[in-house]
């Protein structure tokens, strides 16, 4: 379509026909196809590099460069209203694919409105950010769509209230996804003002309906009637995928603060819609937080099948942030309904789908779950890598919630291993990130983690600890309850954090029954000092105290690594060497971003672990280094 018009407008001949043209160009390889979007059947028209440059000369020879960029523009600025509309309707997975193949010619329209004074061409750019935006949101590089936003919002002035009204939302809603919530309620007082300008009931709906993004902020005495207003207001045309958006979110808010019965029936109401009108952002995200409910009142079938949907519904939708949250979700539906085998292949592919499509926040929460799975099995030192690898991750992320979380179940890892200072250590440094938190769950994690601690290194007798737990696990119970009425309903979600917590707890009191009292006698009595750890010549080998030798003549990386961490424990020992340098020794003069650059790190630190290094690899928070409690020797060079 879009090739028949620019040849039907840069054409002098009528009779010559689109189709004609295109065979001619493509018998003499000046342009060649490719397939379009995964699933639409239909193949791209591109051109080569060299005869796109020889175009844009002949263009700019004769004058025309201008009239094919208005023409581009036009056009495209076209397809993009016609994938709203088609966006809302029963065929919104094809349009979604469609649109996400011509991403790139529909940011180069909006980077040429930007890039120009007229009024006209700021206007297109921002309508098309406007059609287009749940399309956008699905963007590799949200923050390249974060700069086009931004430079929308400083020329908002420039646009109809109307216009500026929905920019205003858009880019609430991104700075949301990209974890800068400072400004969100800001932009959200920015947008209903602008469209009580407009005095246009659907956008003033619009506009009270994004209100919805703070639904973890605001209490339900205000977040409930605003909604429920929007989507009065959003009720005519033009407007009924907002409406049905709207609906989707109040739901959630219901969830959220307990309101189950409610929650539901507004779920139902937006599932029977769907089949004629779609939200803007896709029925994924809405099967996920229906899923999420079902979880919530602890009804696994139910949550598992509408989970399913949900990434079938993802996958259709290529909603890739959505699939890895999805694949996320119905891991820990297994890991909660006892099946550990079932919750681990889950994660794995969960972090391995996340991997491939840049997505670090789900990589690393997967592999914090693989952790907790891997302690659950009582593989301590696997558990022990695996927290270390994670607690790294959510480091760069700087997420005090998972760090508070991961940090304090390391404790119990520590504890079981014999490692008590580091076990005080880092309940310590779990609590203080606690303190960072406004999560209400998190100090009774906090809580359950020490008493597994104490039961762990012979503190607390598996009794007492049994019950305190039970008191605890209820006491949180009661506090979610009451917080539903508040702005802290968050905390309903968190309580699958407190129940990992206990059944850990209960683990290792099955484990530990009747054996306490030998376990304390033992602890009580000298260990034995341990052999050194020793570093071949030349690196060649490395021999573990237990008389392990890894072989290190084939592996150019591990030698890397090692050679850096055994100089570094040398010269400083219990100091940490940072990802930026271990990258840099390791591939040097590579040009890497994240988070491949973060993965290869944890490859290559994991196989070296599993190799035969074990826990003698850690991380404490700044950097890898060599467990400093150990002792390493240089093995001498028998030439000299």
């Amino acid at each position: 379509q879009a090739a028949e018009s620019v040849i039907a407008a840069a054409t002098a001949d009528a009779a010559l026909g689109g189709v004609d043209v295109l065979g001619a160009l493509l018998r003499k390889s000046l342009i060649y196809t490719r397939p379009a979007a995964a699933g639409s059947g239909l193949r791209r028209i591109e051109l080569y590099e060299i005869v796109r440059s020889f175009a844009r000369q002949k263009l700019s020879e004769m004058k025309r460069t201008e009239d094919a960029v208005e023409r581009h523009a036009r056009w495209f600025t076209t397809f993009a209203a016609k994938t709203r509309q088609a966006l809302a309707g029963p065929q919104a997975d094809e349009a979604r694919v469609a649109c996400l193949d011509e991403l790139d010619n529909l940011l180069a329209v909006i980077d040429e409105g930007l890039a120009k004074s007229e009024p006209n061409a700021l206007l297109r750019a921002a309508n098309i950010v406007i059609d287009i935006n749940s399309i956008l949101d699905q963007h590799r590089s949200l923050l390249l769509v974060r700069k086009r936003v931004e430079a929308l919002v400083a020329r908002a002035d420039e646009l109809p209230a109307g216009i500026k009204a929905q920019v205003y939302g858009v880019y609430a809603r991104l700075l949301l996804r990209m974890g800068h919530n400072d400004h969100v309620r800001e932009m959200i007082t920015m947008a209903q003002q602008a469209a009580v300008a407009s005095d246009d009931p659907g956008l003033e709906g619009y506009a009270l309906s994004t209100m919805g993004l703070l639904r973890h902020h605001l209490e339900p005495e205000v977040l409930v009637p605003a909604l429920e207003r929007a989507i009065d207001l959003l009720d005519r045309d033009g407007w009924h995928a907002h409406r049905v958006a709207a609906m989707a979110t109040l739901a959630r808010v219901h969830s959220l603060h307990n309101d189950y019965d409610l929650a539901e029936s507004l779920y139902r109401r937006v599932l029977l819609a769907s089949d004629t009108v779609r939200p803007p952002y896709g029925m994924a995200n809405v099967l996920n937080n229906y899923g999420l409910l079902k979880w919530q009142q602890r009804d696994w079938s139910s949550a598992r099948s509408l989970l399913k949907r949900s990434l079938a519904a993802s996958l259709s939708e290529r909603s890739v942030m959505i699939e890895c949250v999805v694949r996320g979700n119905l891991a820990e539906v297994a890991l909660f309904d006892g099946d550990l085998g079932a919750a681990e292949r889950g994660f794995e592919q969960s972090r391995q789908r996340a991997t491939e499509l840049g997505y670090p926040r789900q990589v690393a929460i997967a592999t914090a779950y693989l952790a907790g799975i891997v302690h659950f099995r009582g593989d301590l030192a696997g558990a022990d890598a695996v927290y270390i690898d994670a607690i790294a991750m959510f480091e760069q992320l700087d997420d005090p919630v998972y760090l508070s979380l991961l940090r304090a179940h390391h404790a119990i890892v520590e504890a079981q291993l014999g490692r008590a200072d580091a076990s005080s250590l880092s309940l310590a440094t779990a609590q203080r990130q606690v303190e960072r938190t406004r999560d209400e769950a998190l100090p009774y994690v906090l809580e359950l983690c020490e008493l597994a601690v104490g039961l762990s290194d012979g503190t607390n007798g598996v009794a007492d600890a049994v019950s305190g737990a039970k008191a605890i696990v209820a006491q949180a119970t009661a506090a979610a309850r009451s917080d539903a009425t508040t702005a802290q309903g968050a905390t309903v979600e968190r309580l699958h954090h407190v129940r990992f917590a206990f059944e850990l707890l209960n683990s290792i009191a099955r484990q530990t029954s009747g054996k306490a009292g030998s376990g304390a006698a033992a602890r009580s009595q000298t260990a034995p000092s341990e052999p050194p750890t020793v570093v071949g010549v030349e690196l060649r080998h490395v021999t573990m105290p237990d008389g392990k030798r890894l072989d290190l003549t084939r592996r150019s990386l591990g030698r890397r690594i090692i050679g850096l961490l055994a100089e570094r424990w040398r010269d400083q020992p219990g100091v940490g060497v940072d990802a930026q340098t271990l990258f840099e020794i390791c591939w040097p003069g590579e040009n890497v971003a994240e988070p491949h650059r973060s993965n290869r790190i944890y490859v290559a630190v994991t196989r070296l672990r599993r190799a035969g290094l074990g826990h003698l690899l850690q991380h404490n928070g700044e950097g890898y280094l060599f467990d400093p409690s150990q002792t390493i020797i240089w093995e001498a060079d028998e030439r000299c």
